[in-house]
Parts: structure tokens; sequence; C-alpha cells
């Protein structure tokens, strides 16, 4: 929790500096309410989440050999998600005012980013799991058990010797 409970933190703080700079940034997304009342209660929401979910289940992300799946998943996805926004704008046309402007968004976007991460992940997945129960990939056909026998069969696949790589190549 610590790593969360402090980006939560920094962004509250960086919320706060940037409604003493100007508020008017926040009046977007946020209308007439409180910038500060709203981060600080996203922020509450989130830690609650993240410790529910957390206390919930030991289900792990990332396990060993994943980093090479979520490269080649990152690959494949940034740049077709890239394309995809940059479509949107061509076609759709994007409000000349969408962005906000330097230095005042080296504060907003870090705690506008924390904002969304909370209101449109954790606090859904954390329902979701309330509501359905933690994913632990022992339902018979599941994704997660599918994935789990598949890096298993793979991995002892590696353990096994077999006639390449055990074989003694000196005679060749």
């Amino acid at each position: 929790m610590g790593p969360f409970l402090a980006t939560v933190i920094v962004a509250v703080a960086l919320t706060e500096w940037q409604v003493q700079v100007d508020r008017s940034v926040f009046e977007r997304f946020f209308g007439a309410l409180d910038p500060i009342g709203v981060m600080t209660g996203i922020a509450v929401v989130g830690v609650i989440s993240m410790a529910y979910l957390q206390g919930t289940s030991d289900f792990a992300v990332l396990g060993p050999g994943a980093w090479r799946d979520v490269v080649s998943i990152i690959a494949w996805a940034v740049p077709l998600l890239a394309a995809a926004a940059i479509g949107a704008d061509l076609v759709l046309g994007y409000a000349e005012d969408t962005n906000v402007a330097m230095p005042d968004a080296l504060r907003f976007y870090p705690a506008i980013a924390v904002f969304v991460e909370i209101a449109f992940h954790a606090v859904p997945i954390a329902v979701l799991v309330a509501i359905l129960g933690m994913p632990t990939g022992h339902r018979t056909g599941s994704t997660l058990t599918r994935l789990h026998t598949h890096s298993q069969h793979r991995k002892s696949l590696l353990d096994k010797p077999t006639l390449f790589r055990d074989a003694d190549l000196s005679r060749v």
C-alpha cells in the first residue's frame, strides 16, 4: 500500500498547489465542485479500494516470465492505441482548449491521472470483486486456469532434457 498511498498524497498535494495557482483548469472536469474535496474524496475511496483488493487475495498480477509477455503486449498496444487516438483527433477533431498549458500541466496531469486510475480502474475492479469474487483461476476452463496451465506446461518443457539441448555435440 506504501507506493499507492504516497502517489495519492502527492496527487492531492499537486491539486492543492494547482488550486492556489489557477483553479480554473479543474472546472472542465469537476464543474463547480471543489477540486481539493474531489481529489481528497477519490483518494480515500482509492485507498479503501486498494486495501480491499490487496486483502481479498494474494492474486499475483505478474508471475515468473511475465515480463516477456508484458513487453510484447506493450509493443503492440501502444502503437495501436496511439494510432487510434491520432485517427480520432483527425476525424473528430478535439477542441482547441482540451490541453492544459505549461506550467499548469506539470501539476494538473499527474493529479488528474491518479483521479482517473482510481475512478475508472481501482473502484470498478474492487466493486466487481466484491460482487463476483476474486478471480482465482480455479474454475474449470477459465482464462486464468488456461494461462497458468500453459505457462506451467511451457516451464516443464524447458526443464525436461531434450534431444537437441542435452545432446553431446562434441562429436559432431
